[in-house]
């Protein structure tokens, strides 16, 4: 049972990252990936197995959270179902996958190998030239391939799907390490394919989740721990001093994430700029119904921008108030304890790192990417029964 089990899982899960994650932005073809998670979600409901591995009680909380947040758009000012879909494929998706481990239907080292296959999609995307950005936004190809988008059609959403076999790794490393597989090609892999989300995306927050996310899967390596913090600091050091010292002229650069990063640290930029104003807009519209929120997607009208806030925290806070951010964050604060417990207060820190920059650059709630490692991250660490062990 549980072998037939196994094999439908991974083929329903195979399908949600095509269709869900890789192939988001083409029309009629991205509905699937709901389909997928959705009836993945009820497979995982219904597993024979698990009365013998109970779900944590804090997952009940999280699913709350997405009960309560639909619930929102009952008094949003949006119209259309587009927010409501979406909410249900991130909270199927992510029941899906998290259950896949919880109940041992899938390991992790094979959920990581599933994780590249919207990296493997957008990558031979780039190589023939698709971009669905030029066919959702008014932009030129030249300037639209500076922050290619492939077949999820937005950059920002890219970098989450592409990047995830790395932010899997960081949940799963402490066993992960131990396979001689993931040491020699898979990581590698997954280093190469964030390497390619940074460059084509030209996404400053690409470079920084790079940055905090392969450290924290490196320094679970024994031979590596001991040197890799001093070393770090180091390399850290010696590009401020090469940068700060005119070594390096990032303006002439063909990384688009080094001119957009010289054009912050010189005069500033209008993504900058813009995303500063979006905090202080958002808090102000939060204070207008601070305890249950404006609704689904409220920021996006309230703001007459038309999109969200790129920042999860005021996009809780505006969308379903103090109610929805402390169920949220309960139940991130008590997986982060607990990791800390687990592991390490090291590990504990650089985990909390890792989702700061997910929360004050992404909407991470509604992420696609991003959510599936929060869900993960909670399943792990909240278990009775611990993961990967």
């Amino acid at each position: 049972m549980k072998l037939k089990y196994a094999h439908i899982v991974v083929a329903f899960m195979v399908g949600y990252f095509v269709f869900g994650l890789g192939l988001s932005a083409v029309p009629n073809l991205s509905k699937l990936g709901f389909v997928f998670a959705f009836i993945g979600g009820i497979l995982l409901v219904a597993f024979p197995g698990k009365k013998y591995s109970k779900v944590p009680f804090e997952w009940y909380a999280y699913s709350g959270l997405y009960l309560y947040l639909l619930a929102t758009y009952l008094w949003s000012p949006v119209s259309g179902f587009a927010p409501v879909g979406g909410i249900l494929t991130v909270y199927f998706a992510a029941l899906f996958i998290a259950l896949s481990i919880h109940y041992k239907l899938i390991s992790p080292l094979l959920l990581v190998l599933l994780c590249m296959i919207p990296g493997v999609i957008n990558l031979v995307a780039y190589i023939l030239g698709i971009n669905y950005v030029t066919e959702i936004y008014d932009i030129a190809d030249e300037a639209a391939f500076q922050r290619f988008g492939g077949f999820i059609g937005h950059p920002n959403a890219m970098v989450s799907r592409i990047m995830l076999p790395i932010f899997i790794s960081v949940i799963f490393a402490r066993d992960l390490v131990k396979s001689r597989a993931y040491t020699y090609w898979i990581l590698p892999l997954s280093i190469l394919f964030g390497v390619f989300a940074v460059y084509s995306s030209g996404s400053k927050k690409a470079l920084v989740f790079f940055l905090i996310a392969v450290p924290l899967i490196i320094s679970f390596y024994p031979k590596v721990r001991s040197s890799f913090l001093p070393l770090s600091i180091s390399g850290v050091i010696a590009m401020l001093f090469y940068y700060g010292g005119g070594g390096v002229v990032l303006s002439d650069s063909s990384w688009e994430v080094l001119v957009r990063i010289d054009q912050t640290l010189q005069v500033g930029d209008e993504s900058t700029a813009e995303r500063v104003w979006m905090l202080f807009h958002g808090w102000d519209i939060f204070l207008g119904a601070p305890f249950f929120g404006e609704g689904l997607d409220a920021f996006s009208y309230f703001s007459g921008l038309g999109y969200y806030s790129h920042n999860n925290i005021i996009e809780l806070l505006v969308s379903g108030g103090l109610f929805a951010a402390v169920l949220y964050y309960g139940v991130f604060f008590t997986a982060l304890i607990r990791a800390g417990m687990d592991v390490s207060i090291a590990y504990m820190l650089g985990v909390f790192i890792l989702f700061v920059a997910f929360d004050f650059t992404s909407v991470s709630f509604s992420d696609r990417g991003i959510q599936l490692v929060f869900s993960l991250f909670v399943f792990v660490f909240l278990s009775k029964r611990r993961l990967g062990e």
